[in-house]
């Protein structure tokens, strides 16, 4: 009987964050793009909740840990793997978000386009799987 309960309140809870993504601005937005649905969109506006507290949106991405991590030392000068910083959960949506673009995305948009071009500039030796599927 408690399984029964929490598989009916799961399901409540469910339609309730979508219920609430559809009247938020904010959420419609980021639904918008291709990759991201409502629990990621649903985290990343109430992770930032007041977008003016960042003068440039490369802030976001610092605050959220997608930023490289410099290293500097007397001789050596060298950017480093992402410095993991803020929200694990949302950076991981975000994540996932991005190789749905890259990878599964048939439509043409500009964000889709930016991202391959990157994908020439930079030969990541990090996510080889996700370079090699699209």
């Amino acid at each position: 009987m408690l399984e029964a309960w929490r598989g009916i309140r799961a399901a409540e809870l469910g339609r309730q964050l979508v219920r609430d993504a559809r009247q938020s601005q904010a959420c419609r937005i980021l639904m918008s793009i291709p990759g991201i649905g409502v629990i990621t969109a649903t985290a990343f506006a109430t992770a930032i909740e007041e977008p003016d507290n960042f003068k440039k949106s490369r802030f976001v991405g610092a605050w959220i840990g997608l930023t490289t991590r410099r290293y500097r030392s007397e001789e050596v000068d060298y950017d480093g793997h992402i410095s993991r910083c803020g929200d694990r959960h949302l950076r991981g949506l975000l994540y996932e978000a991005a190789t749905v673009i890259l990878t599964r995305s048939s439509s043409e948009s500009t964000l889709r386009t930016w991202g391959l071009q990157l994908r020439e500039r930079t030969a990541s030796k990090e996510l080889p799987w996700l370079w090699r599927a699209s």
